[in-house]
């Protein structure tokens, strides 16, 4: 996607100061439709994930175990890091 939008910003700083050719009008329109292309693809993906994530929803509490804590709302993942420097502070004094 960024290559597109290079070769359209690098098309629009050759034509300043220059006649536009018609080509390069048509060049440039395809660009600007391919860009809307890959934008669309985009919106489409994300509105199928949230799709999917709605309808896992009510059986999320069966397939995520309770002591998870990564990719919930309420959790997360760093908790485990914490939770590891206390373990580890934990073996060091009990030594």
């Amino acid at each position: 996607m960024a290559a597109y939008a290079t070769r359209y910003y690098q098309a629009l700083f050759t034509l300043q100061g220059t006649t536009l050719d018609t080509s390069e009008v048509w060049r440039m329109q395809n660009t600007i439709q391919e860009l809307k292309a890959n934008y669309s693809v985009g919106t489409i993906y994300k509105l199928l994930a949230k799709l999917m994530a709605n309808q896992l929803q009510p059986s999320l509490d069966t397939l995520i175990w309770p002591n998870q804590t990564g990719f919930l709302k309420s959790r997360n993942i760093i908790n485990n890091i914490f939770l590891a420097f206390k373990a580890m502070d934990w073996a060091e004094e009990s030594k």
